[in-house]
């Protein structure tokens, strides 16, 4: 079992004054902002661990359950991901050593360190800057456009399905 121990001698503060590490520093989180385009927010492309940290009365300390295992998990995961972690082992661990020190906590702590694919771009956007992923997406584009259709006829009246298939064969007719 490995555990790391952090000093807590300061009261811990309210969540908008709480420290956290957000985009590669340490910084409140009232100043932590997440856009509301971000790709895990939309498509689930994140990923957690929880860790426990246990406060000892008698040593006036917080300890931390098993930091190194929980991050080798959140790596692993991250992989399946495709996503790497900026930071190796002992650096999140270190990182979340002083954002416990910050924080000050003399009790129990849950810590829950996240994640996810914070691009704000959307696939269009990728394919013009990348020639391999537009060679899948336009391909993929392609193929949604025209299962439309089949969703129509599984959600929808298959009358209002053929009204839909004759207006789309009208425009074509008239392009040509």
């Amino acid at each position: 079992m490995s555990e790391t121990a952090t000093a807590a001698t300061i009261t811990a503060p309210d969540q908008e004054e709480s420290w956290v590490y957000f985009e590669g520093g340490i910084r409140r989180y009232r100043d932590a902002k997440l856009g509301l385009m971000t790709h895990a927010l939309h498509y689930g492309t994140g990923c957690f661990e929880g860790l426990r940290g246990y406060w000892s009365e008698e040593l006036g300390q917080l300890f931390t359950f098993r930091q190194p295992e929980h991050y080798r998990r959140l790596r692993d995961s991250a992989k399946i991901l495709e996503m790497e972690l900026p930071h190796s082992i002992d650096e999140l661990c270190s990182i979340t050593d002083e954002l416990l020190r910050r924080n000050g906590y003399r009790q129990d702590v849950y810590v829950r360190p996240l994640c996810y694919k914070a691009s704000e771009e959307n696939y269009e956007e990728v394919a013009v800057k990348n020639a391999k992923f537009r060679k899948v997406w336009e391909p993929w584009k392609k193929f949604r456009a025209e299962q439309v259709q089949w969703f129509s006829i599984a959600e929808g009246r298959f009358d209002s399905f053929m009204v839909g298939t004759q207006r789309s064969a009208q425009k074509g007719q008239k392009k040509g």
